[in-house]
């Protein structure tokens, strides 16, 4: 069995080719896909108060989901 090109961290997704060292803080990846869940929560949110009914179920559920998350 041939090695793989490449590895993927479990935690945080950093890649690295094999050979390599694969040394990372996972703290740095997962702070920036945090931000990029709450922007997007936040633009879910945006558009469907914009384009459905007030308290729409999904952008309530975004909502709530985006204080959970901001609280961490």
């Amino acid at each position: 069995m041939s090695n793989p090109v490449s590895h993927t961290c479990p935690t945080c997704g950093h890649t690295w080719r094999h050979g390599h060292s694969g040394d990372h803080n996972c703290t740095t990846r997962l702070v920036q896909q945090r931000g990029e869940l709450l922007a997007a929560l936040e633009a879910i949110a945006e558009w469907t108060e914009r384009y459905t009914k007030p308290d729409h179920p999904i952008s309530t559920v975004a909502r709530k989901a985006i204080a959970n998350v901001g609280a961490l």
